[in-house]
């Protein structure tokens, strides 16, 4: 972007192309307005835009503003500046957006899309466990890790629960309990619920210890993940031992 910009098509090629530029004043004091206004331009506002001056000289502050705004995951957008209305980009031009393109904009065909998630992580200080009446000296605990899922699709994600199995391995889930000091460990249930809903690019987890009385080899995690409009879907995950090791895998039908 410069300060103001003449743009019309080339007569022989009817690419779009400048035909007179005027430079911008002084482009620290544009930039910073710009950066000023780049949250409240829209609702919702869009993310990661990217303003950079660019004066034609050390000793000069005229010159020109470069702004980068990327596409985004949260369309549509209405603009705030412009009687707070939607438009839409349409070939060269822009144009307001009717009533029917707007309730396919926010109410699109749901397309969910989840990813399970693994990540190894140190095993609590002094945190034991034991899975039948055994001499005191003994812990169960084999590991721990964290899993969860990350919503990778464009809407959100409600009522999030998962079937989590390990074969070998009976699974507890843990939280440090900061009253008490204490970690509070419980058996994981058989559904295990993530919360009532997951946005896009949100990721929700649970920290799971797996124990065992005897040796066991390793083996994958199966995952069965449930949602509201979704049906149950599936992955894989493999048995990450050694700390901060992670894995993902999509869930798919």
């Amino acid at each position: 972007m410069c300060g103001e910009s003449f743009q019309k098509k080339e007569p022989t090629t009817g690419i779009d192309a400048v035909s007179r530029i005027e430079l911008v004043p002084d482009v620290f004091v544009l930039k910073s307005r710009l950066m000023e206004l780049r949250h409240g331009a829209t609702d919702p506002p869009v993310a990661d835009i990217k303003i950079k001056e660019l004066p034609i000289s050390n000793d000069k502050p005229e010159g020109f503003v470069v702004c980068h705004i990327p596409e985004s995951s949260m369309k549509p957008h209405r603009s705030e500046f412009a009687e707070r209305r939607f438009y839409l980009r349409i070939g060269d031009s822009s144009g307001e957006c009717n009533v029917s393109l707007l309730r396919q904009l926010f109410y699109p065909k749901k397309n969910l899309r989840i990813e399970a998630v693994i990540k190894s992580i140190q095993q609590p200080n002094g945190l034991r466990l034991q899975l039948t009446p055994v001499p005191t000296n003994i812990n169960h605990i084999c590991s721990a890790v964290e899993i969860g899922f990350r919503n990778i699709g464009e809407i959100s994600i409600d009522e999030v629960q998962a079937k989590i199995e390990c074969k070998g391995f009976s699974l507890f889930s843990f939280n440090r309990n900061k009253t008490r000091g204490e970690y509070d460990v419980e058996s994981l249930p058989v559904i295990v619920s993530f919360g009532s809903v997951i946005h896009p690019t949100i990721r929700v987890s649970k920290y799971i210890l797996l124990a065992s009385s005897s040796p066991q080899p390793s083996t994958n995690f199966d995952i069965k993940v449930y949602a509201r409009d979704m049906l149950p879907r599936k992955a894989t995950l493999p048995f990450v031992n050694n700390e901060n090791d992670s894995a993902s895998a999509e869930c798919l039908p």
